[in-house]
């Protein structure tokens, strides 16, 4: 992970947080850059006294909670289907919303909000890079080193197999998938892979849970 390439966007929409009706995190990065920027800046939580607060699921609740702040909605489901949903039920036409996200990231959660007659402002606060040197992950593949591969969100599994190159498949043989959720498994099938593993909850320690368990079975 890595900060946006200029802190202007988020600086501006900072200077008129008290416009805004909801602000929305939909994963632990968006919330981590969002305050480090936001302290920077020398505010605090006291300059999000006006917007209510919605996250996608409890993993991020829980991370707002170490800066002090309760989230005022998290959706059943954790996805940005199930968030958008949730904030849909409780009436989002007419209301301005901060979405502090990845530079490349879905689109549903705003458009599926637009449609209700919100208006968003979509503001990078992270993106995702690449780790230049991944000849060690390839050697471990390639040395049957490496039984799982744990994919957290679409872009984890995009980049993956990019990093694998044309070699993919063989690399690939015999090793087993591990996916948070069911967008993050849609990529990876849709790139051909095979889930064997998926949590009912879309968190990581549920995800961990399922991994034990499926080698415990």
């Amino acid at each position: 992970m890595a900060p946006p390439d200029s802190w202007d966007d988020l600086d501006a929409e900072l200077n008129r947080l008290g416009e805004y009706q909801w602000l929305v995190f939909t994963s632990i990065n968006a919330i981590r850059f969002f305050f480090t920027r936001l302290f920077e800046r020398g505010l605090d939580c006291r300059a999000l006294a006006g917007p209510k607060i919605a996250v996608v699921g409890t993993a991020t609740a829980e991370i707002l909670k170490e800066y002090g702040l309760a989230a005022d909605l998290v959706p059943e489901e954790f996805t940005g289907e199930g968030l958008a949903a949730s904030m849909v039920a409780q009436g989002v036409k007419g209301c301005k919303v901060l979405l502090p996200r990845a530079k490349k990231a879905r689109e549903v959660l705003p458009e599926i909000l637009q449609e209700n007659g919100a208006e968003v402002a979509i503001v990078p606060v992270y993106q995702n890079v690449r780790p230049k040197d991944y000849d060690l992950v390839r050697q471990e593949l390639a040395e049957g080193g490496i039984d799982m591969v744990t994919f957290t969100s679409s872009s984890t599994v995009t980049n993956f197999l990019e990093m694998l190159g044309p070699e993919r498949d063989s690399l690939l043989a015999g090793v087993k998938v591990a996916s948070i959720g069911p967008i993050t498994a849609r990529t990876a099938e849709k790139a051909g892979l095979a889930i064997d593993v998926q949590p009912k909850t879309y968190t990581i320690p549920a995800l961990v849970e399922s991994i034990l368990d499926f080698y415990e079975k």
